[in-house]
């Protein structure tokens, strides 16, 4: 199927490879109109990057997304992200050449996961006890926490809490989930399955993987080049990702 075709709401990852790195970055469809596809515009430290700019030309930009028919993933690669302004906002509008118009099915990967490295709490419903612990990384399927000593948790539900500023925002995160491994180190390390992922947290995911791949997107260019990312006018980084 042709990109033009999923519909507005779809979520999407945008995949961004620039020489021997890879970035990942979540996002989906905002507007969707006479056979076209726009996303929300990102912006990094209050300005929209300008993906067009001759400063991205070694950057190659691949789209994945669910078939809503059969819910495999396809990837549409070497996409080209236009600034485009509609009714005073700025989207990118999402254009393939011709031979790669149509989306190819590629095998589904694991859901992409950020380091929080952060204190937390769990809580162990069946004990009705709580526990400090540090959140070792979250993802859409999964969350992971460290704690000193050996605790009887792989096969139990647990609750699991941490709370981060990003801008503007105030983020409480809390998730169930299923304790399904654990590792020994110089502190235990428990991996989880989350059960449900509520809007808070997933709103979080979408936000701070973003600010993350932007920093290191930035980095790496003061790196080579020394300049920093090109922009363009736009809207807030926290309204990536939502409906205008």
């Amino acid at each position: 199927m042709k990109i033009q075709e999923l519909e507005q709401g779809t979520e999407l990852s945008l995949e961004i490879v620039w020489g021997e790195s890879t970035y990942e970055i979540p996002s989906k469809i905002v507007l969707s109109m006479a056979g076209r596809v726009f996303v929300q515009s990102f912006t990094y430290k209050g300005k929209t990057l300008d993906l067009t700019n001759p400063s991205f030309s070694g950057m190659v930009f691949n789209i994945y997304a669910p078939n809503p028919k059969t819910g495999k993933r396809l990837v549409w690669r070497s996409v080209t992200l236009e600034m485009r302004e509609v009714k005073e906002k700025i989207y990118y509008e999402i254009k393939t050449s011709t031979f790669r118009a149509e989306g190819q099915e590629v095998e589904r990967r694991d859901a992409f996961r950020i380091k929080i490295n952060l204190p937390g709490a769990v809580v162990i419903p069946d004990e009705g006890r709580e526990i400090d612990v540090i959140i070792y990384d979250f993802s859409r399927e999964g969350i992971a926490f460290t704690y000193p000593k050996d605790l009887k948790l792989v096969g139990g539900l647990v609750k699991v809490y941490f709370q981060e500023q990003l801008r503007d925002h105030f983020f409480e995160i809390k998730v169930t989930a299923r304790c399904v491994r654990k590792k020994a180190g110089d502190r235990y390390l428990y991996g989880c399955h989350i059960r449900t992922l509520e809007r808070e947290a997933a709103i979080y995911l979408n936000q701070k993987t973003l600010e993350m791949q932007m920093e290191a997107i930035d980095a790496q260019r003061r790196a080579t080049s020394g300049g920093t990312l090109p922009m363009g006018p736009g809207t807030n980084l926290f309204n990536i990702g939502k409906m205008p």
